[in-house]
């Protein structure tokens, strides 16, 4: 269960202690990355990785928004 890229690992050794602050936290890292492209593409033509990496976001956020609905359940 130590998976390095796992948002859930990474945050609760920063203080988080309940899987709806982890999952809090990591979506509002992904709007602030998201708003950063989104600010990046509006000076100019969006690079197609860009483009990508965005919609890979939003539906990291997508499922995020699901479990923290269902943690709240």
């Amino acid at each position: 269960m130590n998976n390095e890229n796992s948002p859930r690992v990474d945050s609760l050794s920063e203080g988080f202690t309940t899987e709806f602050e982890v999952l809090a936290s990591r979506l509002k890292e992904l709007e602030v990355k998201r708003r950063k492209l989104e600010d990046e593409g509006m000076n100019g033509i969006p690079k197609e990785e860009d483009v990508s990496e965005a919609a890979s976001i939003s539906l990291e956020m997508l499922d995020i928004k699901e479990e923290l609905k269902k943690l709240q359940n």
